[in-house]
């Protein structure tokens, strides 16, 4: 990913979640909450394996 594309998704999400808080949850929140509470990050590869075997 080129530098601006990484800004641009960073940018992005951090707008969503300072704007729009009450109505997404996004893979940071998802990440501090899963740091905090020391678990793996298994949610999350489970959802991609998923998303791969459909295609």
């Amino acid at each position: 990913m080129k530098f601006t594309e990484g800004y641009f998704k960073k940018w992005g999400y951090e707008y969503a979640e300072t704007h729009f808080a009450d109505q997404v949850f996004t893979w940071n929140q998802y990440d501090k909450i899963e740091e905090s509470d020391g678990k793996e990050r298994q949610i999350k590869h489970n959802l991609t394996r998923l998303i791969m075997e459909n295609y």
